[in-house]
């Protein structure tokens, strides 16, 4: 017997580009009890102390909760726990190392969980879906000039060269600073083939999503699309820069003799409890 199983094939980066730090961190993983995966990327708000810090212990305790603490859908309420106990050890970390007060990051997160895919966000790192050459989902921008844009009071243009692009609204840093509520969007079914692609804004500064659709829809193996991203950015990005091309591969993995047996019992136990106890 057959099941259909969620291999992901991604690719990733994670450059220094112009600056003199890199404040990108990025981290991805197995869920607790392997049942599926998770990719992260955080941006340690630049102007604010120790934001590389803030960026690598935000990738580090989203792992340590998606790993310790299992769930069956990944939905708002648990993600919402998630947010509140990194801010709770980003309060831990700066009572620690007062020196570290006022650190903050952005997050982008995607999990892959029996066929769905949940994306968290913080900030302006982003999250894109695309299948078939088509963005079908971004997350949008926490962001002063996102603001601006919506409220009509400058266009999408103006906002790529506005002087305040960096502000975000929107950040990490611990309940005692400012506690933050995450957006999340669940995508109810991913197929095979789609891509997801999280990204710093290190990238989407350099390229419009105009021509990222162009370069992720080439026939062109993962590993050249993240390179052409790369060169791309060597070539324009002031910042850091960093991502993840995921692309959602479902294979098909043969039952071993004990699972079909232990699922033919279970079948079995159910199909008669449901004659004789239930009316």
């Amino acid at each position: 017997m057959t099941n259909m199983e969620l291999k992901p094939y991604f690719s990733s980066v994670n450059e220094c580009g112009q600056r003199s730090n890199n404040e990108d961190s990025i981290i991805h993983g197995e869920l607790a009890e392997q049942k599926g995966y998770f990719f992260v990327i955080c941006d340690g708000v630049g102007g604010v102390a120790k934001g590389e810090v803030a960026s690598e212990l935000a990738c580090e305790k989203t792992k340590e909760y998606l790993q310790n603490n299992i769930s069956d859908s990944y939905n708002q309420d648990y993600l919402y726990n998630m947010v509140d106990f990194i801010e709770n050890e980003f309060d831990n970390y700066t009572n620690q190392y007062p020196e570290t007060k006022g650190m903050a990051t952005t997050m982008a997160l995607l999990i892959l969980h029996l066929g769905k895919a949940i994306i968290v966000h913080i900030g302006d790192s982003r999250v894109y879906h695309i299948r078939n050459d088509k963005i079908l989902f971004s997350t949008q921008d926490h962001s002063l000039v996102n603001e601006l844009v919506k409220s009509g009071v400058i266009t999408k243009k103006e906002a790529l060269t506005h002087p305040q692009r960096n502000v975000v609204t929107r950040a990490l840093q611990g309940k005692h600073a400012k506690p933050v509520k995450a957006d999340v969007h669940i995508i109810d079914r991913i197929e095979n083939l789609d891509y997801f692609f999280l990204c710093s804004d290190g990238i989407t500064e350099s390229i419009p999503d105009i021509q990222l659709k162009e370069i992720l829809s080439k026939k062109w193996y993962n590993k050249m699309k993240m390179n052409a991203i790369k060169e791309k950015c060597k070539e324009l990005s002031k910042d850091n820069y960093s991502a993840f091309l995921v692309q959602i591969l479902f294979q098909k993995t043969e039952l071993k003799q004990e699972q079909l047996s232990k699922s033919k019992c279970y079948e079995f136990i159910i199909k008669n409890f449901k004659k004789h106890f239930l009316f």
